[in-house]
């Protein structure tokens, strides 16, 4: 008989990214073959209808998203997957999330107790609209800060609803930040400066820049890219060195597709480029449009 860890190390899993220009869907499998490596047995994606900014607010598209994700789900390939008992996940885009940090409390043990601070730190970063919500955050280490996301309540019920109808048990679901950090934490492990630097995030027109000091999430900021990217960043990193008194120039690791920097830019050794999760750099295929992909 084997052990359970063994059987859910080979379970097929369907990955879901929700990005606001398109659903990506993949079924992954670990094989002796490959190493125990997940490789990709086969894809789906499908662009939505852009919408265009409205009053300088990006327009939430999650509308057309659920409707289009319900479709694709309803494929006959989909359907048999779910009945397997397949290990879903899903992964949502910076684009649909709201960040902040929440400071270290003992207060904080009771989940009940969490949520409604949770609820009091969204609602001085974003105001009232941050009760419309679902808020989550990580578990922190003691005596240290944690990052916690929000996103539409609707748009996750909405979601959960759509994988039900399609007999498919959801077992995670976690905001693009959480992805690039694993890549991350894996690529620290070879710096020597482990504990203090910037996080750079890189979307299709999205911008999270966070600050990681004594190892812990210090700041966190996730707006729209600007013409310059390059330039956008090294404002905020600055701005945010003056009115913390943080040190602006720590490491800067970047994930996501770098921007064209000048030369000045790329002497500066404090640039670090993180390796891109296997997966991701399917989604930038497909913004370039290139037709073959290889999983590693």
């Amino acid at each position: 008989m084997l052990h359970r860890w063994f059987n859910t190390v080979f379970n097929d899993e369907l990955r879901v990214f929700i990005y606001p220009q398109r659903v990506l869907l993949l079924h992954l499998k670990r094989t002796f073959k490959s190493g125990f490596k997940q490789a990709l047995v086969h894809q789906q994606f499908v662009d939505l209808p852009q919408k265009k900014e409205v009053n300088g607010n990006e327009v939430a598209q999650w509308n057309g998203l659920v409707l289009t994700l319900k479709q694709v789900l309803q494929a006959k390939y989909w359907q048999v997957l779910a009945k397997s008992g397949t290990y879903t996940k899903v992964i949502i885009s910076n684009h649909l999330i709201k960040y902040t940090v929440i400071p270290w409390s003992k207060e904080l043990a009771i989940e009940s107790e969490r949520q409604a601070y949770m609820q009091h730190r969204f609602k001085i970063a974003y105001g009232e609209a941050a009760k419309a919500w679902d808020l989550c955050m990580d578990e922190p280490a003691f005596g240290q800060a944690s990052i916690a996301s929000g996103v539409c309540s609707v748009l996750l019920k909405e979601l959960h609803q759509v994988f039900e109808q399609q007999g498919i048990d959801v077992n995670a679901i976690s905001p693009h930040l959480m992805l690039a950090g694993n890549q991350m934490l894996k690529h620290i492990k070879k710096q020597k400066n482990k504990h203090h630097f910037w996080f750079v995030v890189i979307e299709s027109n999205r911008v999270c820049l966070s600050l990681i000091d004594n190892g812990e999430w210090r700041f966190i900021r996730n707006i729209a890219a600007g013409e310059d990217v390059a330039k956008q960043v090294d404002d905020l990193i600055q701005r945010e060195g003056v009115i913390s008194n943080t040190n602006a120039h720590l490491p800067i690791f970047w994930y996501g597709k770098t921007p064209v920097v000048g030369n000045a830019h790329k002497a500066d050794s404090r640039h670090i480029k993180i390796k891109l999760h296997d997966f991701e750099l399917l989604n930038q295929q497909l913004e370039k449009r290139f037709e073959n992909w290889v999983a590693a």
